[in-house]
């Protein structure tokens, strides 16, 4: 592959220019969005002090919401019809991005019912 053209469907190999600022964007959202959750998930339990906590929060919902937003957008200029050629990628992108938001819904229940187990 050469500079600037990404392999977004394995099973297809096809070859699409996305662009490079938005997929930096999104990788690092991303990134940042999983290692704010551990810090978060730490103060939670009282691993970490919890001063921090709330506005951590906050800062992690608008991280996820640039990290879902990106991935939109890139999932939309990926695919060549869309919708009808929506490959195995974006549904696993999909499917990932959902079982995360129903996990994150569910962690967020239990944390305010003080039911860590």
């Amino acid at each position: 592959a050469q500079r600037g053209e990404w392999r977004v469907d394995p099973f297809y190999l096809d070859s699409q220019e996305l662009p490079g600022k938005l997929l930096d964007l999104h990788s690092l959202s991303a990134v940042l969005w999983v290692a704010g959750a551990m810090l978060q998930a730490a103060m939670g339990v009282g691993w970490l002090p919890r001063r921090l906590h709330p506005r951590l929060g906050y800062a992690l919902f608008a991280l996820g919401g640039a990290a879902l937003l990106t991935g939109a957008v890139l999932q939309v200029q990926s695919v060549r019809p869309f919708p009808g050629g929506v490959g195995t990628l974006a549904v696993n992108h999909l499917v990932a991005a959902a079982m995360a938001s129903g996990d994150l819904v569910l962690a967020i229940a239990a944390a305010r019912q003080r039911h860590f187990a």
